[in-house]
């Protein structure tokens, strides 16, 4: 150490006169491990802590806070919640989880954290309300879904093999409140011990492939008549094919339900459970999955079904809130009628289908002015895939596809063939899905200038399938 004192100070020195008559700027903590010993050692030796700041150029706050602890080493920022062989122990013991196959996610390590804190009396400045370590104290360079040593290419998860799927039906009101939920588990016999924790009012059905069947919406239509309110209300739902049948009909025609079906490829913009409540589903389900995993200690990573309710009551609480269902039908339009909340950047594909016929007729011909000539068999293949297009003005269901016996003919006469045979090949008719956003953009409008429809009886309904629970 005697050694290193004239090196360091000839250092100390030179670095001096380079910065004479300036101020230190943007340079922090000027000094190596080597200076702060010497200081250290000359305050031990009784000089006091002003002559050694103007000998060893280091300042007396600096000198205070390494006298109390007693290092030596460079640290900047603020000091960690957790000391170095802490976090050094946390690291160790998060990368023979991944290598037993076991990986922690980063919200399960915040939970982890905020648990060994309060467990071991460690000051820190967490929420106590949602008991996880902040987004500040885990800084990651990329969104990790779990977490490994780095440069790993694969990290194994052992859980159990059999996964079922589980529905969870959903019906809300453009008032702000929720009907009570139906839970569809996969199976053919239905236990008691399945309800238990549930939210209030909820029901279960049992299903072969655990999701909605033509049969389980009837009674979710006599489930839903418990709970909405008197006379004849609107129910917004999707096309699928469980929601189209006779049955499903006559049933809600017989509890004054009037069915609404969105346009096709149109519920990621017109569905309010979409936009708002189930995007909050997921977040809070994965919280409330992951505190049962730690309260149970389920090595396996399973959820019985008699357990299901454990977790969907807190997060069906916290998702189906007054403000976040109100906030789902305003940002559809859907109420307050509003058609402008959905941006022009939503019609952007189906302008794929938007093309004229002179430009099917340049794209045919390689856009040769001498090749004026359209063939027959082309011809007919586009009236008769234009017939049987869905969505398009007309039909040629009926119509008999009349063609003369030349080989061509001449696009003069394309417009005449295309009225002879009643076809919907017009210029001007296309077939494109902002027609059938208007149409129902229209429809809402009659209702809502009628006083048809409004917040206390209008509802929408969805489903939600988790897929990735053993249950």
């Amino acid at each position: 150490m005697h050694q290193l004192v004239p090196v360091i100070r000839q250092s100390r020195i030179a670095h001096n006169a380079m910065t004479m008559g300036k101020k230190n700027r943007g340079m922090r903590a000027n000094w190596t491990e080597d200076m702060m010993s010497e200081a250290l050692m000359l305050i031990n030796k009784g000089m006091s802590q002003r002559e050694v700041e103007k000998q060893c150029g280091i300042a007396r706050t600096t000198l205070r806070n390494h006298i109390k602890s007693g290092s030596c080493k460079r640290k900047l920022g603020r000091r960690g919640i957790l000391s170095e062989e802490e976090e050094q122990g946390l690291v160790t013991r998060i990368l023979q989880l991944a290598d037993m196959g076991t990986p922690l996610t980063p919200k399960s390590l915040r939970r982890i954290v905020f648990r060994y804190c309060v467990d071991n009396s460690i000051p820190h400045k967490f929420r106590n309300e949602k008991e996880m370590a902040g987004y500040d104290w885990l800084t990651l360079h990329h969104n990790q879904s779990v977490l490994a040593a780095k440069g790993s290419r694969r990290v194994h998860l052992i859980c159990n093999e059999h996964a079922e799927n589980c529905t969870v039906v959903a019906c809300v009101s453009a008032l702000g409140y929720a009907i009570p939920p139906m839970i569809i588990f996969k199976g053919l016999r239905l236990k008691e011990s399945y309800k238990n924790n549930l939210p209030h009012g909820s029901t279960v059905e049992m299903a072969i492939k655990g999701s909605m069947t033509r049969e389980i919406f009837v009674r979710w239509l006599q489930h839903f008549s418990k709970f909405k309110p008197a006379g004849r209300v609107l129910l917004i739902l999707d096309g699928a094919s469980c929601h189209l049948d006779i049955s499903v009909v006559d049933t809600a025609e017989e509890y004054e339900i009037s069915l609404y079906c969105l346009p096709s490829n149109t519920t990621h913009e017109f569905q309010p459970l979409d936009k708002a409540v189930f995007r909050a589903f997921e977040h809070y389900w994965d919280v409330e999955l992951l505190r049962y995993w730690e309260k149970y200690s389920t090595a396996s990573k399973t959820l019985k079904k008699d357990n299901f309710g454990k977790i969907l009551d807190p997060v069906w609480k916290q998702c189906m809130s007054i403000s976040n269902i109100q906030s789902g039908f305003k940002s559809t339009g859907i109420f307050p009628f509003d058609p402008s909340v959905i941006p022009e950047v939503a019609f952007a594909p189906s302008m794929l289908t938007f093309r004229s016929l002179d430009e099917t007729i340049e794209q045919k011909n390689g856009n040769d002015s001498s090749g004026d000539e359209l063939p027959l068999s082309v011809l007919a293949k586009k009236i008769k895939r234009t017939s049987s297009r869905p969505g398009c003005s007309h039909s040629t269901e009926n119509a008999p596809l009349e063609i003369q016996p030349p080989i061509s003919v001449k696009k003069d006469t394309l417009d005449e063939k295309a009225n002879d045979t009643k076809t919907s090949l017009s210029k001007k008719e296309t077939y494109d899905a902002r027609t059938q956003y208007s149409a129902k953009l229209n429809v809402w409008a009659g209702l809502l200038h009628n006083n048809i429809i409004g917040s206390f009886n209008l509802f929408t309904y969805d489903q939600k399938l988790l897929s990735s629970l053993r249950v």
